[in-house]
């Protein structure tokens, strides 16, 4: 199969590089977020505190007793442009990029800049998780089918009654064990009550669970490479013909 690198009108709507950490002592980690946050506040928009909220209740002989807490546990910022999001916090960090996508060497570029100065700051042990994350949208018109733009769809029997849904959803899961890391594809289609074209959403989600010392950051991001390259086979495996030429 041709692996076309680059679209001139790429349906990619996100993309996302999330990298989940665990650290050793949680307290310098929340001033050291606090500080994080503060540096970024010069250059992003704040566009949220994150909160974790925890509710209890505690049942006695004489009484019932609610209790509730929350802790902060982390930050949400957009560049002035609107088209980059970053999320800080102590469990980890996550970069993403809106339409229009300006490609995976700058969109990386930049991520793993703004992940340096994360880990220089948090000081991270470890990090857990690894996902690359891609959400496409394809708008195919009312008067075609999805199976004319997509190769992977919700299929009805021939015989099923009433067989006209206006919408459905689709998830895969599908290990990809040479390179250590679970597939989710999530396929799913609606028609917005502006009907002109079906709304197909088209969404590759690349997990790696293996964790990495901080001192093997490098091949985390190799690793990275890797999950970016598969997506882009699996997103030629999905489309067909008709949407290439769409999309060129």
């Amino acid at each position: 199969m041709t692996i076309q690198s680059y679209y001139d009108k790429a349906p990619i709507v996100e993309a996302i590089i999330d990298l989940r950490i665990s650290t050793d002592v949680e307290q310098d980690s929340l001033a050291a977020l606090n500080s994080l946050a503060k540096i970024l506040e010069s250059e992003f928009a704040l566009q949220a505190v994150i909160h974790q909220q925890n509710f209890s209740i505690h049942v006695e002989p004489t009484a019932t007793r609610h209790e509730s807490s929350h802790k902060l546990e982390g930050y949400r910022f957009f560049s002035s442009s609107k088209l980059n999001l970053m999320t800080v916090g102590l469990t980890g960090f996550t970069y993403s990029r809106v339409r229009p996508y300006n490609g995976w060497e700058n969109f990386r570029t930049e991520a793993r800049q703004q992940w340096d100065r994360y880990r220089d700051i948090l000081k991270p042990a470890k990090i857990t998780r690894t996902d690359v994350r891609y959400i496409n949208r394809i708008d195919v018109p009312i008067s075609d089918r999805v199976e004319d733009y997509l190769r992977i769809f919700a299929q009805l029997p021939p015989d099923f009654p009433q067989g006209n849904p206006d919408g459905s959803f689709l998830q895969l899961q599908i290990p990809q064990r040479d390179i250590e890391s679970m597939l989710v594809v999530n396929q799913a289609w609606h028609i917005p009550e502006t009907a002109g074209a079906r709304e197909v959403i088209l969404d590759f989600d690349l997990v790696c669970q293996l964790p990495y010392d901080i001192q093997q950051e490098d091949e985390v991001w190799v690793q990275l490479e890797k999950m970016r390259e598969r997506k882009n086979h699996v997103f030629e495996a999905c489309i067909t013909q008709k949407t290439r030429e769409a999309i060129l």
